[in-house]
């Protein structure tokens, strides 16, 4: 399968595309410009079948544009990366008054810990399963805890892409087992 992936370095207002696989650098752009970015894109006739992209509107309704057939995901690492800007270093590990709380009687062990959602959801099989496991969680988040509702906010706006990612994974899988 070929893939690229878009990395958005916030610091140096930089977005590098990065074939994955070989790990070439194939273009770095000012992430201030999404007309290079569409241009690049544009005149990219590589095969592709997926590409890695941050949590940016933007670059993903380009790539909807002019690669309609592509799968658009948003991986693991880029949702543990993402959390952890907007929280803070330890904001996987302890949002105190979170951390603390576990919900009793429950058959699969939930809590809306952050860390333990996502612990679950990437530990998931499938894309159906890990819906389940984000559904769970999505019930029982207290809408008055300010952090954990703008996670599920951002989760819920991107979930489709964050979903694809277990299609990706399951692709791959198959083509490996031919």
């Amino acid at each position: 399968m070929q893939g690229l992936r878009i990395q958005q370095d916030p610091a140096y207002h930089q977005l590098t595309i990065t074939h994955i696989g070989t790990e070439e650098v194939l273009q770095t752009l000012y992430d201030t410009e999404l007309g290079q970015f569409y241009h690049w894109l544009r005149f990219y006739n590589e095969p592709l079948d997926y590409i890695e992209v941050p949590f940016n509107e933007a670059y993903i309704e380009i790539i909807y544009v002019l690669k309609p057939k592509v799968l658009i995901v948003i991986n693991k690492e880029t949702v543990y990366q993402f959390l952890t800007r907007l929280f803070g270093k330890d904001a996987l590990y302890c949002m105190e008054e979170v951390a603390a709380t576990f919900v009793q009687g429950s058959d699969l062990g939930f809590s809306y810990d952050i860390k333990d959602f996502l612990t679950k959801f990437y530990n998931a099989s499938t894309r159906g399963e890990a819906l389940q496991v984000y559904n769970r969680w999505q019930e029982l988040i207290p809408l008055n805890n300010e952090g954990l509702y703008k996670v599920l906010e951002i989760i819920e706006y991107y979930l489709d892409e964050i979903l694809n990612y277990f299609d990706l994974r399951t692709k791959k899988r198959e083509k490996v087992m031919g």
